[in-house]
């Protein structure tokens, strides 16, 4: 059985040393040097600004998922499609082409940058670094239109197509079109 009572700590038996390092401050040996490595550019100038008519789904993942005459624009560069797949985190858009009921296509994604228009079944691209995948292709060059299955777009306007030559060999040679 207990009582209440005042109770006392006994006194601190260990007493001080002269010189003891505990009581010094040490030089933090987590302090980082300045960094040498390259400041890669983390985001983008300008806000993205995106809409879809039927539904948009944002995930955990930080991806957005666009339905139904999806739309996104970044500066002079927009991109409209059926289905539109973009990261919020980084600068990739995905953009495809929608079935209806009877498994016709429709919602070509359109790209456009400046004045220049790129029709397609799909789109990958980056909005940081101007590139993209495109397959299916067609685009206004001149008078006359290019179709290509699979395109690069480059960073400076230019499009890489590969190309199958119709002679005995079946080599493939690549064309550049400066847009």
């Amino acid at each position: 059985m207990m009582y209440s009572q005042e109770l006392v700590a006994p006194r601190d038996t260990v007493l001080p040393v002269n010189g003891d390092t505990i009581t010094q401050a040490a030089t933090d040996s987590t302090v980082l040097v300045s960094d040498s490595t390259k400041n890669n550019k983390v985001g983008l100038d300008a806000p993205v600004v995106y809409q879809a008519k039927d539904s948009m789904v944002m995930t955990a993942g930080n991806w957005a998922y666009l339905y139904g005459e999806s739309d996104v624009k970044y500066q002079q560069i927009g991109l409209q499609a059926e289905n539109i797949e973009m990261s919020l985190d980084s600068s990739l858009v995905f953009a495809k082409f929608g079935l209806d009921s009877i498994g016709e296509e429709f919602g070509y994604p359109l790209f456009k940058d400046g004045d220049q228009e790129y029709e397609s079944k799909t789109m990958r691209y980056n909005f940081n670094t101007k590139k993209g995948y495109i397959t299916d292709v067609i685009t206004q060059q001149g008078e006359g239109f290019v179709t290509a299955g699979r395109t690069k777009k480059m960073d400076d306007d230019v499009l890489n197509i590969p190309l199958f030559m119709a002679d005995h060999t079946d080599r493939l040679i690549g064309l550049a079109l400066d847009t």
